[in-house]
């Protein structure tokens, strides 16, 4: 685990909190911090916020979510996670570039 990823994921959900308008964006970069660094059940906490939340982060929350999935080698639940995206109505050309992308990598 990186000591420098580790900080920058916990100064990203302080910056959370003191910029509420870009809160999902900012959560969105801490999620990806705490995989770089190797603490996953962290980051997929993040994301399930997210997704709770719903709207534009909650989709890139999924999208974000079915990668570390497929990572973990739980490939079933990232397909789960990326059909319930496909059904999301706030799913945009964004979320849709970001997936053809992951499942091209896969």
């Amino acid at each position: 685990m990186s000591r420098s990823a580790v900080d920058e994921a916990m100064s990203l959900e302080d910056e959370a909190d003191q910029y509420p308008d870009d809160r999902g964006e900012i959560l969105l970069e801490a999620a990806e911090g705490w995989r770089r660094a190797g603490q996953l059940d962290r980051a997929i906490a993040l994301l399930d916020g997210l997704i709770a939340d719903g709207g534009e982060d909650g989709c890139y929350a999924m999208v974000q979510l079915a990668e570390a999935r497929f990572e973990q080698g739980s490939v079933a639940e990232a397909h789960a996670v990326l059909d319930r995206l496909a059904r999301d109505a706030a799913t945009n050309d964004g979320h849709c570039t970001l997936v053809a992308e992951l499942r091209r990598a896969r």
